[in-house]
């Protein structure tokens, strides 16, 4: 059942309509608290992948819970699929957007969530490559 899940949620995620997206979203992490992490194992790339792009997203109704979702996924990927993420991370310029959404904190354009979830992202992403 969560293989067709998954499936839909990662077509919502080309939409580029806000609504679809933050439902999309909020779909998922819904599923990642619900399924065991290594049943979703097999699709944690493919959601990373579709999750990326929209870290960068400056509506925060968008990228918190997908910010969310990404932090999930990254903390329970399995070893042996690390240089895989990295690959998504350095490409979908992951660590950029966080880091650029940390320093838009002190500037006032974040909100306090958005720079905790942000925050924790990166914590996870140092965690896993020190």
């Amino acid at each position: 059942m969560q293989n067709g899940v998954v499936a839909k949620v990662l077509l919502l995620f080309r939409y580029k309509n806000r609504a679809v997206v933050d439902l999309a979203a909020n779909v998922l992490i819904k599923l990642l608290r619900i399924v065991a992490p290594s049943l979703l194992q097999p699709y944690s790339l493919n959601l990373m992948e579709s999750l990326s792009p929209l870290l960068s997203v400056q509506q925060t109704e968008v990228s918190l819970p997908c910010v969310v979702a990404f932090n999930t996924i990254l903390a329970n990927v399995r070893e042996t699929k690390e240089k895989e993420v990295w690959r998504i991370l350095e490409e979908g310029k992951t660590v950029v957007y966080v880091v650029g959404n940390l320093q838009n904190f002190y500037v006032g354009n974040v909100s306090v969530e958005r720079f905790q979830e942000m925050a924790s992202l990166l914590s996870t992403a140092m965690l896993k490559w020190p």
